[in-house]
């Protein structure tokens, strides 16, 4: 059985990856490496959204 603590940490993965452009993000880089600038590009978004959607990204776990 799954402990509460553990589920937290799974929910606010899924909750994470629940937004299509950070889905985009997650596919971008499951391709290879790049910098945020080249995210943002192929993306198309702004710089400051990029951070943003990295940040939530990074305290969920998914980003070193």
């Amino acid at each position: 059985m799954m402990e509460f603590a553990e589920a937290r940490k799974v929910a606010a993965v899924l909750a994470a990856l629940a937004e299509p452009t950070r889905l985009r993000i997650v596919y971008h880089l499951a391709r290879g490496p790049h910098h945020v600038s080249q995210l943002a590009e192929l993306i198309g978004i702004p710089m400051v959204n990029m951070s943003h959607h990295l940040g939530v990204m990074r305290q969920a776990g998914l980003l070193e």
